[in-house]
């Protein structure tokens, strides 16, 4: 229920920022409309930005908020790793199904671009994290260039 950008600074290292789910709140249009405006602002405007980690619900089909928002980020030239989370409330099975439709969905191919995740069980934390290292530590790379 997020309504403001909130910052989470990582082992004094790197900072995650949390920003509104604009598409699903319970708030009023004009509420939206304003939340849309300051996320595009502070996704172009915020220079030490290296990625945004798109999350997703595993269960559910793309929404045309999903898939626009995509559309703007890679538009926009904004990074992001695509994650659906949830996982934990599938089988094995439906998890697999669901993953290649979303990669066709998202991706237009069966490559595994989606990353997946559980909160609840921290299946795919292992391979998120070294995503995100990975872009961290080509990031420092460049600077010291």
């Amino acid at each position: 229920k997020t309504q403001e950008i909130n910052f989470f600074k990582i082992n004094n290292d790197f900072i995650f920022s949390d920003l509104p789910g604009y598409g699903f709140a319970k708030v009023p249009q004009s509420v939206q409309k304003q939340w849309k405006k300051m996320i595009e602002d502070y996704l172009l405007r915020r220079e030490t930005l290296l990625a945004v980690i798109f999350i997703i619900d595993l269960r559910r089909n793309p929404s045309p908020l999903d898939l626009d928002l995509q559309r703007w980020l890679e538009a926009c030239g904004v990074e992001y790793l695509l994650v659906g989370t949830k996982m934990d409330k599938l089988s094995q099975s439906e998890t697999k199904k669901q993953v290649s439709k979303l990669n066709v969905a998202y991706f237009n191919e069966g490559e595994d671009k989606l990353l997946t995740y559980s909160s609840k069980s921290s299946k795919g934390r292992k391979e998120l994290w070294s995503k995100i290292t990975t872009r961290i530590e080509a990031n420092r790379k460049r600077e010291t260039s």
